[in-house]
């Protein structure tokens, strides 16, 4: 199996495909136009890692709503244990954003870390049944925290936070297969 097929779920149809790299790059485009000033004033290589970053992150949420991509993630073998492996390889997103395309905020960045892990462990370990309400739930009270208080101190780009939030927290830790929860009557 090649490298595409594991990014995008082996099952994937071509407009599942088209759709995982189109929409990020539209999206992308339209920072990248909505935001030219800055971006430019700030250099190519802050212009392209943002575009990089902002691709992935946008990409990742597309993928990880495709049925493939669910079924894929979610077969057998993939264990709570590698889901959370998974989690924290992506802190690697939130270092850049926040060493790379913000003065560093250390108080910001391990507040964003501790409420993103802890979303997604209790994501995780939630009955499936109800994963999905857990989720959510954690992503809402997310989004209050995060407009409610200016803990992350990313100006221009605070939002990549909230995309990325979602894609691990809601799109990826959410198992396709929902089961029915037991009559406990």
């Amino acid at each position: 199996m090649g490298y595409l097929a594991k990014l995008t779920g082996p099952t994937a149809t071509r407009t599942e495909i088209l759709l995982q790299f189109l929409a990020p790059a539209a999206i992308v485009a339209f920072l990248v136009y909505s935001q030219a000033a800055f971006l430019f004033g700030q250099g190519l290589l802050y212009t392209i890692v943002l575009c990089l970053l902002a691709f992935d992150v946008i990409g990742g949420v597309v993928t990880n709503e495709t049925i493939a991509a669910r079924k894929w993630f979610n077969r057998d073998g993939v264990s709570k244990v590698k889901k959370w492996l998974f989690c924290l390889m992506h802190l690697v997103h939130i270092c850049v954003l926040f060493l790379f395309l913000n003065e560093p905020a250390l108080s910001g960045f391990l507040t964003y870390c501790t409420l993103f892990l802890m979303s997604f462990t209790f994501a995780i370990l939630a009955p499936n049944y109800i994963s999905r309400a857990v989720a959510a739930s954690l992503y809402c009270a997310f989004i209050v925290l995060f407009f409610e208080f200016d803990y992350f101190g990313l100006e221009n780009f605070k939002y990549l936070l909230l995309i990325f939030h979602y894609k691990i927290v809601v799109a990826y830790s959410v198992s396709f297969h929902e089961l029915e929860p037991v009559n406990n009557r």
